[in-house]
């Protein structure tokens, strides 16, 4: 929900002639991006990976869902695959309940890839940590960054 002013239908015609219109403060609902919000500061974090593995982007916070904003990786390896899950890390990153975002991308080496369209990209369930996981085989590099808000 939010709020604006609009103007009364109402005039006031005390004023001797002049017509002042009277506001009132009404609220309203709208669809709500935590990534399009000009006010949420945002959060970043960097990737370097360099063995096919999974690793922990976003810790999870209890109670607090993530809204990956933007994500920008470059793929290096033999057959590079990535994906993004989510899930709660009791020893290792996503080792309980691990849950698939997104499918496995098949970028070509060396490619760059982005998720930039304008507002949340996927959600994070709230008390959950954000995962990527990474294969290929060869030399391995997936590097890059990620934006979010975490509330």
């Amino acid at each position: 929900a939010g709020w604006r002013w609009l103007p009364s239908p109402s005039v006031n015609a005390q004023n001797s002639g002049s017509s002042l219109i009277n506001t009132q403060l009404v609220s309203y609902s709208t669809p709500y991006d935590p990534c399009m919000n000009p006010l949420l500061v945002k959060s970043s974090a960097v990737i370097n990976i360099t063995t096919a593995t999974t690793t922990l982007l976003v810790g999870q916070s209890t109670g607090k869902t993530v809204y990956p904003c933007n994500i920008s990786l470059t793929a290096v390896a033999t057959s590079p695959t990535v994906e993004f899950e989510y899930g709660t890390k009791v020893s290792t990153a996503c080792d309980t309940g691990a849950t698939a975002l997104t499918g496995t991308f098949a970028p070509t080496t060396g490619s760059m890839m982005k998720f930039t369209e304008p507002g949340t990209q996927f959600v994070v369930p709230a008390s959950k940590g954000l995962c990527i996981v990474t294969g290929g085989t060869g030399t391995i590099g997936f590097n890059g960054f990620i934006n979010y808000v975490q509330q």
